[in-house]
């Protein structure tokens, strides 16, 4: 299925509410990425990097939410996290998977220079997960605490 689709709208309970939290670590992550390497360009370090603007940066940031959030539709069962996890897996071995180069393109950005290469992202209903070097450790970027030991949701420390 392709990813480019335009975002569901709805109410509380569409699946843009469901999963908006764990997108938005997602999206800041890879933007982050994006960000300190145009920092570094426009100061003239050495990161490889697109001379990129803060505003196309802000066109990739909402272009990656758009493409991810309908990317994980068909396989986001909050009830069943563990449900076809692997289809919510994406990331660069040698370049970008789709998810990615689709809100490069819609964004304008050309190259992908900065993205960490061989890295992996895993997002699941309630958790978002990302290892930088095959052989690397998983990090936790998010989890949810159960609502039996706290109230909502908490972000890594």
């Amino acid at each position: 299925a392709r990813v480019e689709n335009a975002v569901p709208s709805g109410g509380p309970h569409s699946l843009r509410a469901v999963v908006e939290h764990e997108v938005d670590v997602a999206v800041n992550w890879w933007t982050g990425h994006l960000e300190r390497a145009c920092a570094a360009t426009h100061s003239g370090g050495v990161t490889q990097g697109p001379a990129t603007t803060a505003a196309e940066v802000e066109v990739f940031r909402e272009a990656f939410r758009r493409v991810l959030t309908v990317y994980l539709r068909p396989s986001w069962r909050p009830d069943e996290p563990s449900w076809a996890q692997g289809t919510r897996a994406f990331g660069v071995v040698y370049g970008p998977d789709d998810v990615i180069a689709i809100a490069l393109d819609k964004s304008g950005i050309h190259g992908s220079a900065w993205l960490p290469i061989k890295t992996t992202m895993w997002i699941d209903p309630g958790e978002v997960r990302v290892r930088v070097g095959r052989h690397a450790p998983i990090e936790t970027l998010w989890k949810q605490v159960p609502s039996s030991t706290a109230a909502g949701r908490e972000s890594k420390p």
